[in-house]
């Protein structure tokens, strides 16, 4: 955890995900950021940076997978909690 939060994964057959950052209590996004997806093995690392203030706040992290003609997958969501 950090400001950015790196965020890696796999996504086979995706040509990129987009990976967004919000506050849970409200669901507002508070950053975003698109990678590409490393062609055969799937892999992606993507940074996203967000605003000091929300500092020390529960964190909801989303990816979403897009492939090659735009269409995107359901978001794999996770809370993440910093210390």
């Amino acid at each position: 955890m950090g400001n950015p939060i790196g965020v890696q994964g796999a996504a086979a057959g995706a040509a990129r995900v987009r990976v967004t950052v919000s506050v849970p209590v409200v669901g507002l996004p508070i950053g975003s950021s698109e990678a590409a997806v490393l062609p055969f093995v799937g892999l992606f690392a993507a940074n996203v940076s967000y605003p000091s203030l929300f500092r020390g706040l529960p964190l909801t992290v989303s990816v979403v997978a897009i492939d090659a003609n735009g269409r995107e997958s359901e978001p794999a969501t996770v809370i993440v909690r910093q210390g």
